[in-house]
């Protein structure tokens, strides 16, 4: 695939994993994507896309697999980015307890549309000194 020049967000949401709970913290709410939100996450996305080392993933034809069926599932309209979220949110809240790494994060789950179609973005976003969330 050619690289990602017009990058166009079109809806999105964020839960926190932290991993010092027993419970991700599970939002019912889509991003409200007003200027400064919306750069934010453009920002990242586009730097995403920009990297030289990119290399783009794509589900085996014969595979199946939930994260798979479900990403479909959203792409074809049959389920939302929310109710999508929720069971990501869960899967990867899962995998971060049972890591050694003890690293707790935010997951934020983005509908893009390109010049090369819509697109479902999974963006963890470990917490570091310079990024807070509220």
């Amino acid at each position: 695939m050619e690289k990602v020049k017009d990058i166009i967000i079109n809806e999105g949401i964020t839960h926190v994993l932290d991993v010092n709970t027993n419970e991700p913290i599970l939002n019912d709410y889509l991003l409200n994507l007003n200027e400064k939100t919306y750069n934010f996450l453009l920002k990242h996305i586009e730097k995403i896309f920009k990297n030289t080392n990119i290399k783009y993933a794509k589900f085996k034809q014969d595979t199946p697999g939930e994260i798979k069926k479900l990403s479909q599932e959203y792409l074809n309209g049959k389920i939302s980015i929310k109710n999508l979220s929720l069971i990501l949110a869960k899967k990867m809240f899962s995998i971060l307890k049972n890591s050694t790494s003890n690293m707790s994060s935010d997951l934020i789950i983005v509908s893009i549309s390109t010049e090369h179609g819509n697109m479902l973005g999974i963006l963890v976003m470990d917490y570091r000194t310079n990024y807070t969330h509220n």
